[in-house]
């Protein structure tokens, strides 16, 4: 099999949006299972985003792109990166409260999210572009 990151790379995605979802909702609405639900959509989606970061190095050291595809390669690992980072940073964040949104501070805590958020799907819109401009991981007959 030539990379399993295009396989795995979209349980990240989902879960990490709808743990987004889910925190605004109990944001808004003051009820606390919205956010239980979104705390184990963060754990799910926070370690899948760990198997997408590592097939995706993995799938990219194996990419020969043509120069204009190294550069979107370049620019897709770097917010790849950046993104991991954001993700992993709010997720201790709330492993320091207990798995709770942080009570001191939740608005920032929920902007944060949404910022990293935004962050993701950013890095997966460059993902896609990879595949459907620069034909990178795509075989070839």
């Amino acid at each position: 099999m030539y990379s399993l990151h295009p396989a795995v790379v979209h349980f990240p995605i989902g879960l990490l949006v709808l743990s987004t979802v889910l925190e605004a909702i109990g944001f808004a609405t003051g009820r606390a299972d919205f956010s239980r639900f979104s705390w184990w959509s963060q754990i799910a989606g926070v370690l899948g985003l760990a198997i997408a970061v590592v097939t995706g190095l993995i799938a990219g050291n194996r990419a020969i792109p043509t120069p204009p595809g190294r550069a979107a390669l370049d620019i897709h690992e770097q917010l790849a990166l950046l993104t991991a980072a954001s993700v992993a940073a709010l997720f201790l964040w709330r492993i320091a409260k207990k798995g709770k949104v942080p009570p001191d501070a939740p608005r920032v805590y929920l902007v944060a999210l949404g910022m990293s958020t935004l962050l993701l799907l950013t890095t997966a819109w460059f993902g896609g572009e990879l595949v459907f401009r620069y034909a990178i991981g795509v075989r070839t007959p």
